[in-house]
């Protein structure tokens, strides 16, 4: 448990630390680089703060692992690390706007196994995962072979799966950030 305990520190943590400064320092959080981050999206600077933050992190908890990251690779933090972390710092920085965006809807999403599993297991070698609401208390966790949870301050559930086996009717999604593309139809 003791890296379920190490991933969710972490998480709150850097919630505070993006709620403390994202207002104070959104010139910082909204720059938008020229490059493509090694998963191929368009980075931010709230991407690279967060990455780095978190690594930063993960160094002073003494953590033998290496990082597989969105933003930046693979990093390993010592020689022979005996975890891998798979990390996306910010999931959903599309949803930072240069214009005002109370509480955009951003979570921290990470997930870590040994890495003696890694080669044989795949993505099957995750043991613990852990996804992190940035601008509320919700965090949502899975500990292979205990279940899948919710928590939230004090409060804490654990989830179950749904019994639905079909879908009567289809669930419909827009994209409103980007216009048509010519010969399209546009819903607006």
């Amino acid at each position: 448990m003791r890296q379920l305990e190490i991933l969710i520190k972490i998480c709150d943590e850097v919630s505070r630390f993006i709620q403390d400064n994202y207002y104070s320092a959104r010139a910082k959080f909204l720059k938008q680089y020229d490059y493509i981050n090694v998963s191929g999206d368009l980075q931010k600077g709230i991407d690279d703060i967060v990455n780095a933050k978190i690594i930063d992190l993960l160094k002073m908890e003494g953590l033998p692992a290496v990082i597989i990251s969105e933003e930046t690779g693979i990093l390993s933090l010592n020689e022979n690390p005996t975890y891998f972390l798979l990390l996306d710092p910010i999931d959903g920085s599309n949803n930072v706007r240069p214009w005002f965006t109370p509480c955009p809807n951003l979570v921290i999403s990470m997930g870590i196994g040994t890495v003696q599993e890694l080669a044989d297991k795949g993505l099957d070698a995750v043991e613990t995962a852990v996804v992190r609401e940035i601008f509320s208390n919700n965090c949502y966790y899975s500990v292979r072979g205990k279940g899948a949870f919710y928590k939230n301050n004090h409060l804490e559930y654990k989830l179950s799966a749904s019994t639905l086996k079909t879908l009567d009717s289809p669930v419909i999604g827009l994209d409103l950030d980007k216009t048509a593309a010519v010969g399209e139809k546009s819903l607006i």
